[in-house]
């Protein structure tokens, strides 16, 4: 896999977080959405932990 392709991959998860954190925060407004809300926050955390790990490989 070269630079490029971690590249791409690195993009396509900021993307999805970034869409994942917009639907967190507009389904916290609401507690009948607290498990929905509870599964998006895990996401969240896991495309968070994806682009450190991509990064870190990126840059070493």
């Amino acid at each position: 896999m070269g630079k490029n392709d971690i590249n791409q991959i690195a993009d396509s998860v900021r993307v999805v977080h970034a869409g994942c954190g917009v639907n967190a925060l507009s389904c916290l407004q609401s507690r009948a959405n607290s498990t929905y809300c509870s599964l998006l926050v895990g996401l969240i955390s896991a495309a968070h932990q994806a682009i450190l790990r991509l990064s870190s490989v990126t840059y070493q």
